[in-house]
């Protein structure tokens, strides 16, 4: 598994990354990747960062198959990010929440009614129409924050 540091200056185009691993030696250190607008958030997974620019859109840049930051595909803005090694989890701007990723140890870390796996974000259902405002997850369960809290 290639393992990688990631560093933000949090200006508009600088996403340092820095490989720790022999097999990326002849790339440069630390490798800036070029993103389209200021960088409001960074969470990692175990070999990618997930990064949420000012637009509200989410990138994901993957150790182990490609440098370049790839645009996740959502069909809505997003306000906060958080993921562990494995699930990300992200709050819309409307305050809802979505889930994606793998969850090996099945234990619920999704919220998404005993689906442990999805690439596509799924909404997690069980918070019903409550506004949330943050997510955080850790390697066996998540917790959202009600705006009414």
């Amino acid at each position: 598994m290639v393992q990688c540091r990631y560093y933000s200056n949090m200006k508009p185009v600088n996403l340092a990354l820095i490989p720790v691993s022999s097999a990326f030696a002849d790339l440069p250190r630390p490798l800036f990747l070029p993103f389209p607008s200021s960088i409001r958030q960074i969470s990692l997974l175990s070999t990618a960062a997930v990064v949420l620019n000012d637009s509200g859109t989410v990138w994901k840049c993957q150790c182990e198959q490609q440098w370049s930051p790839l645009q996740v595909s959502l069909p809505f803005s997003v306000r906060q990010l958080a993921c562990n090694e494995e699930v990300c989890l992200v709050v819309t701007d409307f305050g809802k929440v979505f889930a994606w990723g793998k969850d090996s140890n099945e234990s619920g870390v999704m919220g998404t009614a005993g689906l442990f796996a999805s690439e596509a974000p799924m909404l997690v259902e069980d918070l019903g129409t409550a506004e949330m405002v943050q997510v955080a997850v850790g390697v066996s369960h998540a917790a959202a924050l009600d705006s009414k809290i």
